[in-house]
């Protein structure tokens, strides 16, 4: 698109130099303005200045992807990992185990045009398996029905339905001190695990272009269907070594189809086409002496292959979750490897410990001139939000709160100094800073509470001591440390260096960087 005069798009006047300051022609001093501009405009600003975190954000992708998960955490109702559990409170959180499969039997179409063969796989039958409350469930279609497709899809979301309802009959119930936060956490759109097995291409990694699954929203409904593919959750294998090896150590052969025929699978598919125009022959024909006919042995090894699949989807369920993870949760075995891993990592943390690290600054304490600031401050802030304050702080309370000085900070039981200096953190959120409303916190801690939850603004909080002291990749705060590693981004998608640092070198090493390799190789997880 080609635009002529970009000043009208723009409704003013941008500068050419550096095509980021605009102006307005109306205004009566443009001219000076612009000029005044143009004397010390240097250009574009090359840099890239990112919305960075005020505070620093630890890593911990699992516990971090889940409200539910953070608030039961912070409360002391789960570990992260089950074996960790007190007694009394091990079932309080469980894995995902409500979910579904789908598998289809396709055979191939070939059409013919202008000398050239194009196929195509269509669809004979499909069956969707459902597994509620650890009972499965078989819904079979084929193409003899009529609106094939369509009646499917009707049946997909009626037992999705179904299956959503059952994960929230399982899901903890927890309560959250914001109002608003607790509509957020009741508004989530929660999601269903959909399962197929080699339903994509065999590259798991590598290429952008191959997804790990796929996410589909309906308006009707209150929740997404997830569709994943067993093969991202293993190494590549075949259906029936998964379920033999995954299973209950049982291995589809002929034997245990129950002697349905004495042909392969191959040959039967070979029956179904025909070199008639509609594609298909008549399958009416006794095909095989144990069934009524083809389509009966048909529905019957579809069926097979759908519930076979559950036993070995539910092994795996089971032991991502004695390292704490709930596989319906994650999107790919490298994500399960690196939730583990950060598991481990965090196994030690407490949120009650103090992890604060001693200064040994000078105490802090009140005095007049500064307490009366925030005192009026305190009185226009609650003023601002309409919040009644009549028995607001005064000045002469300046000696109680100073008294309050040793008992340190109410969130991290960190000292109070001269870096680290106190504010009035309010307990009930709808009341204004009265005596009785206020205790003392850290000015971090009480910007990070503001008014979100306060046990989950705790969590947060020693998270991020924890992962100072224990030097815990986090989040970047600081523009200067970011445009610091910029310079050493390069183009493609990851770069691996190795290096040797000894003592008799003779270069010297002015920085060490210490990056975690958060990605989707697999040497991340060696």
């Amino acid at each position: 698109m080609f635009i002529q005069d970009i000043d009208r798009v723009v409704g003013g006047y941008l500068c050419k130099k550096c095509n980021q300051k605009l102006f307005n022609r109306s205004r009566a001093h443009f001219d000076r303005d612009f000029k005044t501009h143009l004397e010390l405009c240097k250009g574009p600003d090359q840099l890239k200045h990112p919305k960075l975190d005020i505070l620093a954000q630890s890593f911990m992708p699992y516990l971090k992807s889940n409200k539910t998960i953070q608030k039961l955490f912070a409360i002391g109702k789960t570990k992260l990992i089950p074996k960790d559990q007190e007694q009394g409170v091990n079932d309080i959180l469980q894995p995902t185990k409500n979910y579904m499969y789908i598998d289809s039997e396709t055979v191939e179409e070939q059409n013919q045009d202008d000398e050239q063969i194009y196929a195509q796989l269509q669809s004979l039958s499909i069956v969707i398996g459902t597994q509620i409350s650890n009972k499965i469930q078989s819904k079979y279609i084929n193409i003899r029905t009529q609106d094939f497709i369509n009646k499917f899809i009707e049946q997909l979301w009626e037992l999705t339905n179904q299956v959503n309802g059952a994960n929230l009959a399982c899901e903890p119930v927890v309560k959250f001190n914001n109002e608003n936060e607790q509509q957020k956490h009741q508004q989530n759109i929660h999601q269903v695990a959909i399962f197929g097995f080699n339903s994509k291409n065999n590259v798991y990694l590598g290429s952008t272009t191959q997804q790990k699954q796929v996410t589909i929203r309906h308006t009707d409904y209150q929740f997404e269907l997830v569709f994943k593919d067993v093969l991202t959750f293993i190494p590549p294998t075949t259906l029936d070594n998964f379920v033999h090896k995954y299973g209950n150590g049982t291995k589809l052969t002929q034997g245990n189809r129950k002697n349905i025929s004495d042909k392969d699978y191959q040959e039967q598919v070979d029956d179904f086409t025909s070199s008639q125009p509609n594609g298909f022959i008549s399958l009416d024909t006794n095909g095989n002496r144990k069934f009524k006919d083809r389509w009966a042995y048909f529905e019957f090894y579809n069926i097979r292959d759908v519930e076979c699949i559950f036993a070995p989807i539910n092994n795996m369920i089971d032991l991502c979750w004695q390292q704490g993870i709930d596989t319906l949760s994650q999107i790919s075995l490298f994500q399960i490897a690196n939730s583990i891993k950060y598991n481990y990592t965090w196994e030690s943390f407490d949120i009650n410990v103090d992890y604060n690290i001693e200064t040994g600054n000078k105490e802090y304490k009140f005095y007049s001139e500064k307490w009366n600031k925030k005192v009026e401050g305190y009185l226009q802030q609650d003023i601002k939000a309409e919040r009644d304050a009549t028995n607001n702080v005064t000045a002469n309370d300046m000696d109680y709160f100073n008294q309050m000085i040793p008992n340190k900070c109410c969130y991290c039981n960190a000292k109070f100094t001269n870096l680290n200096k106190p504010t009035l953190e309010r307990i009930d959120k709808n009341i204004a800073h009265t005596k009785d409303n206020c205790k003392l916190a850290c000015q971090l801690n009480n910007s990070t509470r503001s008014n979100n939850d306060a046990d989950m603004a705790k969590l947060v909080i020693q998270m991020y001591k924890y992962a100072i002291v224990k030097n815990l990749p986090m989040t970047i705060e600081d523009e200067k440390v970011y445009q610091f590693l910029r310079k050493s981004i390069q183009g493609g998608l990851s770069q691996a260096e190795n290096n040797v640092t000894a003592y008799d070198f003779d270069y010297i090493i002015t920085h060490i960087l210490d990056l975690d390799f958060n990605s989707l190789d697999a040497n991340a997880f060696c």
